[in-house]
């Protein structure tokens, strides 16, 4: 026979199992219910994973009732989805520009790569992850300037060309070694295309996309080749030339007088010397070349001159 006291023993001890039953299987719909493929998942992951720790230090050993299996796959997921978000914006941040305005040719080569990263992502990392986000956006904005780069070297070699330097060629046809341009059709009024050019080239050369070769080309070809250089070089050497003869007029001006803010009319005792210098040397420039900077400082003597000339004429006339 059972006496009353043992009977009450059973029954505390058959409702206290009933109780750690019950939560075992709490604990265990709790991890069944996680999906183990989505970064989405993480906050319950982490309250599944609490609530089975906390059972297994307080529930009397019926923590082993549970199958944890969904809970650790789905932790690792987790675990490899946190270090493929480390991994992606490491190699963003070791191989792409902090503003994609800087975007260097070698470093438009790994843009593939940062996108082959980012699309291995978790896409619930991918819509809000912070840092992720910033990175696909820089991702996207050196996409576009890649393109704005390789259409300044399109724009580039094509202004060259527009210059219209071609290669002299010896009787036979044949090119002189090395090579030798014809510049005849460069003049005063191409500076500042020249300029600009020469400006564009600095800049391609800064970001390494001078060197932007063309695909499938073995051995490697390139947009900006040896001929396209030696054009400029041909056209940016005339305009100096051009530049320089129209300087060393002024400079033979000045060395007789120099107009400044201080000394704004020419001496009449260096006027005829000047304006030979003028009418013989400035006079058989062409229009274009005139009316540069340096020409327009030339004439600034003519009109100095002239007007000294007149007023010179009317104190006589009145006299």
């Amino acid at each position: 026979l059972v006496g009353p006291e043992l009977c009450e023993k059973l029954a505390a001890l058959e409702e206290r199992v009933t109780k750690l039953t019950k939560t075992a299987q709490e604990i265990q719909d709790q991890i069944d219910a996680i999906d183990a493929t989505t970064y989405a998942s993480k906050a319950d992951i982490e309250a599944a994973r609490a609530a089975y720790d906390a059972f297994e230090t307080n529930g009397q050993g019926f923590h082993a009732l549970i199958n944890t299996t969904n809970l650790t796959n789905a932790e690792q997921y987790i675990s490899d989805c946190d270090e493929a978000c480390a991994e992606f914006l490491q190699y963003v941040e070791d191989n792409l520009p902090a503003d994609a305005k800087d975007l260097t040719l070698e470093q438009a080569g790994k843009i593939a790569g940062a996108e082959e990263l980012y699309n291995k992502l978790d896409a619930d990392i991918q819509a809000n992850n912070g840092d992720v986000i910033a990175a696909k956006a820089l991702i996207d904005a050196c996409k576009a300037q890649d393109e704005v780069n390789k259409k300044a070297v399109e724009d580039f070699v094509a202004g060259v060309k527009d210059l219209g330097v071609t290669e002299e060629k010896d009787e036979e046809g044949a090119s002189y070694d090395p090579k030798q341009w014809n510049t005849d059709s460069i003049d005063i009024t191409d500076e500042q295309t020249v300029a600009e050019l020469n400006e564009t080239l600095e800049a391609l050369k800064a970001n390494g996309y001078d060197k932007l070769p063309v695909p499938e080309t073995d051995p490697v070809e390139y947009y900006i080749t040896q001929d396209i250089l030696d054009m400029l070089a041909a056209a940016t050497e005339k305009i100096n030339s051009i530049t320089s003869k129209i300087q060393a007029i002024l400079t033979k001006i000045e060395a007789i007088e120099k107009l400044d803010a201080t000394n704004p009319v020419v001496d009449y005792a260096n006027a005829e010397a000047i304006m030979t210098i003028i009418t013989e040397e400035f006079d058989a420039l062409t229009a274009d070349e005139k009316a540069t900077t340096i020409g327009q400082k030339i004439e600034s003597y003519r009109t100095s001159i002239n007007e000294m000339t007149e007023k010179a004429g009317a104190y006589i006339a009145a006299d």
